[in-house]
């Protein structure tokens, strides 16, 4: 494949983001305890931003305007995204929350034939299945009832987290990349922290184990996964890339389970996994189209 070379560090960096992203479920959920959600989203990313700024202090300030209102575009979703799976956390398991957050990779291709009028394969049909099943196991194992708030909110940042992937998509070929994910995390500072101010006690007093959990989702969960992603994904195939993202949840649901936050029942851990397959097989038909 031209301009691609296929590599070990590539595919292991994103085993890396997927793992970090895996276990920064539980660590939001542990973190709420003590940190509002808009404060921990405003200092996560506003932390993010800093790193990226030191990396390449000034390199902004010389991006033209069309980088600028990409970056605030991307960024606005990104925030959206974060803000409905942050606020689900508070009402939700860390488990329940990746799986629903997983099906953004399925809602891509489902949105681009809606918004786009672009023909879904048999395999996307296959995978759509699979995950409307593993969400009734998922989410209904015992009674509807079981359904709450966190999952609807939850739901709804799969959506966000999809148009966030289109918009990402429309605009990453046109933009320097780096400067783009550093936008785009700024934006999402921006945008959390009046909101933050606005709805939410001003208190950082915090325990050292809530600081923690912020520096961990700052460096690890948003500065190093966005640079890693950008960084491997010039090296390895989105299909690829696709498939090792998958395992997030999976990586979710054995933290939180470790942890000792939740227990998953065989409804629960069947579910999951027909969630991880449909998000597979649907990513598999629509990302490999991307590939020359």
């Amino acid at each position: 494949m031209r301009g691609r070379a296929p590599g070990a560090a590539a595919e292991l960096a994103l085993v890396g983001v997927a793992l970090a992203w895996g276990l920064s479920f539980a660590v939001i959920k542990d973190a709420l305890a003590a940190v509002p959600p808009h404060w921990l989203i405003a200092l996560r990313f506003g932390l993010a931003f800093a790193a990226f700024a030191a990396a390449g202090p000034g390199r902004l300030l010389r991006a033209g305007a069309p980088t600028w209102r990409a970056g605030i575009a991307v960024g606005a979703l990104l925030y959206l995204a974060f803000a409905l799976q942050t606020l689900g956390l508070q009402h939700t398991t860390p488990a329940r929350s990746a799986f629903l957050t997983g099906c953004s990779v399925l809602l891509v291709p489902v949105l681009e034939r809606v918004l786009l009028g672009r023909r879904a394969s048999p395999a996307l049909a296959v995978g759509v299945g699979l995950a409307l099943v593993g969400l009734a196991l998922l989410l209904h194992p015992g009674s509807l009832l079981e359904l709450n708030r966190g999952d609807l909110l939850t739901f709804a940042c799969a959506f966000a987290f999809a148009g966030h992937i289109l918009a990402l998509g429309r605009y990453a070929l046109r933009v320097p990349s780096r400067d783009l994910a550093a936008l785009q995390i700024l934006a999402v500072a921006a945008f959390a922290t009046p909101v933050a101010v606005a709805s939410e006690p001003i208190a950082l007093d915090y325990p050292a184990r809530a600081w923690g959990a912020v520096v961990f989702l700052g460096l690890v969960c948003s500065a190093f996964a966005f640079g890693a992603q950008t960084w491997a994904q010039r090296r390895t195939s989105p299909s690829r890339t696709a498939l090792i993202l998958a395992l997030e949840p999976v990586f979710a649901a054995g933290a939180s389970v470790a942890l000792g936050m939740e227990r998953l029942g065989p409804a629960e851990w069947l579910g999951g996994a027909l969630v991880v397959a449909g998000v597979v097989l649907s990513g598999r038909s629509r990302l490999a189209q991307l590939d020359p």
